[in-house]
């Protein structure tokens, strides 16, 4: 079991929601671990992806696909990636490491209570009270 990296497929007729479905239809997932590159892109091929806007894309490769994805500004783009790559590299250096506290980190049994809540790490002070 590892932690993933979790996205739902929104359709056109979704796009107007104030609230997000909880169903798990178009639910997509990959394993943090799986990932080998996150890429900002500033070239993209308009065969495979002819409406992606390139100063908002990036694309996650593993394995098994290149998936791509598309931020709502540039600068959100580029806090997404170095957030993901950042975290990425902290869950390997601790498993490396055998440091248990990513047990604490990572693996939380209240993940399914608090949705949305980021890990301690990214918080600032005044959310971690909270």
């Amino acid at each position: 079991m590892q932690p993933k990296f979790v996205w739902k497929i929104m359709q056109e007729s979704e796009a107007d929601w104030i609230v997000p479905s909880v169903s798990n239809v178009g639910v997509r997932k990959v394993e943090l671990l799986d990932i080998m590159r996150v890429i900002e892109k500033d070239e993209i091929d308009r065969t495979t992806y002819p409406f992606a806007k390139r100063e908002r894309s990036f694309i996650l490769e593993t394995l098994n696909e290149t998936i791509m994805f598309e931020a709502a500004s540039k600068a959100c783009r580029d806090k997404f990636c170095t957030g993901l790559k950042l975290c990425i590299a902290r869950l390997g250096s601790k498993i490396v490491m055998g440091d248990y506290s990513v047990l604490d980190e990572f693996f939380s049994p209240f993940g399914a209570v608090d949705p949305g809540r980021p890990p301690s790490i990214l918080r600032s002070p005044t959310q971690i009270s909270a």
